[in-house]
């Protein structure tokens, strides 16, 4: 069985999730409304719908938090699903670096002071040992954290230049796993910029009607 052979059913199933990332009309619709409320119909009626599973009308900034962790981790373990298990920790470990940076407790066993710091020491560890040479494996997470490439910014703010540059290397090694993770990375910046959204109407409404 060839490489690609062997992760055929991986890259059709990402190539649908790639396909099916909202544009940039969908956003707009999205943050031109006014209430949680309106925002939520909106999304359910697109392609953010895929993010919303479990979600309610009645659900505050707190509740919205816990389920898009809660969605994020089915995401990742779909993805790690779908590839032959010799890739599945690295999926795992790309999980951590979003939507939300790494937290207490994720250092894949390594104790560092600097989260990243401790992800760019396991990443070497969870590659299989059949990774392809000259593979850019470790692009997607400098796409999305920067400062593992040694830059001094920190995540992109939603980036149209991040996320093309994402969407190029999953078209350039389509016949690898780094699909996987440059999905992942552009799958996060999607949902933390629906997070954002929601999560900013929640807090803003209790704030309101408390006072």
């Amino acid at each position: 069985m060839t490489a690609h052979a062997d992760l055929a059913y991986a890259l059709a199933r990402l190539q649908a999730r790639l396909g099916a990332r909202p544009f940039e009309v969908h956003w707009r619709a999205l943050e031109a409304t006014q209430t949680t409320a309106q925002a939520l119909s909106v999304a359910h009626q697109g392609p953010l719908a895929h993010w919303l599973d479990g979600v309610a009308q009645a659900d505050d900034a707190a509740a919205l938090e816990q389920r898009f962790r809660q969605r994020w981790a089915q995401e990742v373990a779909t993805v790690a699903g779908w590839l032959p298990p010799r890739w599945r920790t690295a999926v795992h470990l790309q999980g951590r670096l979003a939507p939300w940076p790494l937290a207490a407790g994720d250092a894949a066993d390594v104790d560092a002071p600097d989260p990243l710091v401790a992800w760019a020491a396991a990443w070497p560890r969870a590659l299989p040992a059949d990774a392809a040479a000259g593979v850019p494996w470790r692009a997607a997470a400098e796409q999305l954290c920067p400062r593992l490439r040694g830059d001094t910014v920190g995540r992109p703010a939603h980036s149209g230049a991040s996320e093309q540059a994402l969407v190029r290397l999953f078209r350039r090694h389509a016949g690898s796993a780094l699909p996987a993770f440059a999905y992942l990375a552009l799958a996060s910046l999607d949902l933390e910029r629906l997070r954002g959204n929601l999560v900013a109407r929640a807090m803003f409404e209790a704030e309101a009607e408390a006072v």
